[in-house]
């Protein structure tokens, strides 16, 4: 799939103890993604955050979340 012409959003952040980690996973993935010329936005999600992604209309979601949002649950 190529995300060329595509808005690429980056769900990082969260609310577990792991988001400090998590806010570093998303930066080094939006920073790589940037540099390649995509169109990219970083989200620090929490629970009030659907409607700020749907606001995005982004068209591929990465995750980054670490902890209870991301590998945990």
């Amino acid at each position: 799939m190529s995300l060329a012409g595509k808005k690429i959003g980056i769900l990082c952040g969260g609310e577990s103890e792991e988001r400090e980690v998590s806010l570093k996973s998303g930066q080094a993935i939006y920073k790589a993604l940037k540099d390649e010329g995509l169109d990219v936005v970083k989200m620090d999600i929490d629970r009030k955050m659907l409607k700020e992604i749907k606001g995005e209309k982004i068209d591929v979601a990465v995750l980054a979340l670490h902890g209870g949002w991301g590998e945990d649950g």
